[in-house]
């Protein structure tokens, strides 16, 4: 699916509530049958992740860029709405480029998230497995059962060397899916498509 990206500024309401724009006047939206917020959230759409709001400086805090009261978000969203919301909110709504994407993804949105998630219990559960194993060879006197403690050792050690691999399946050490733009992308099966800066 090609899709765009659209910056929006939100802002705070009166009652301290975020101030996201009403894109329920947008005739795509319209024209979906869905209320936009389940629109934006939609795979049929855009990228069915909704929001990529700014963690390094929200409502709450003051950046050069981000002041008191404002935060930054970004929609992966379909050419129909940026390009209508664009011209609905021409202030608070904008066209962004692959790489200003690639940027706001990593150093806003997903900066704050490790590079891989650990299971506690899956890593510790694997290595009393081993302790144990390990103590049963040294304890074990018939050699038949010692051989088969060994075999049951290497193949943990086989298993564990795949739990510590981000890249593996095996419980452990998994990669945060959807840190880089690159695995957003790959991830959710997009291509981008640039649209021309007003």
């Amino acid at each position: 699916m090609e899709l765009c990206g659209l910056k929006v500024k939100i802002g705070l309401r009166n009652n301290g509530e975020a101030d996201h724009p009403d894109f329920s006047v947008l005739p795509c939206v319209q024209g979906s049958g869905l209320n936009w917020s389940k629109y934006i959230d939609s795979p049929q759409y855009g990228d069915g992740a909704g929001w990529h709001y700014d963690k390094s400086s929200g409502h709450k805090e003051h950046s050069d860029d981000s002041p008191m009261g404002q935060q930054w978000a970004m929609l992966i969203i379909n050419e129909e709405f940026c390009e209508q919301a664009c011209a609905a909110f021409p202030t608070i709504c904008s066209h962004m480029t692959e790489a200003e994407c690639q940027t706001f993804l990593e150093t806003k949105a997903t900066a704050h998230l490790p590079e891989a998630k650990r299971d506690a219990d899956a890593l510790n559960g694997r290595v009393a497995e081993i302790t144990l194993i390990e103590k049963l060879i040294a304890n074990e006197k018939d050699a038949v059962k010692k051989a088969a403690h060994q075999t049951r050792l290497a193949k943990c050690l086989v298993e564990a060397e795949a739990a510590l691999d981000p890249e593996s399946k095996m419980p452990g050490v998994r990669k945060t899916e959807g840190k880089t733009w690159a695995d957003h992308k790959a991830k959710k099966q997009i291509a981008y498509k640039e649209l021309a800066k007003e």
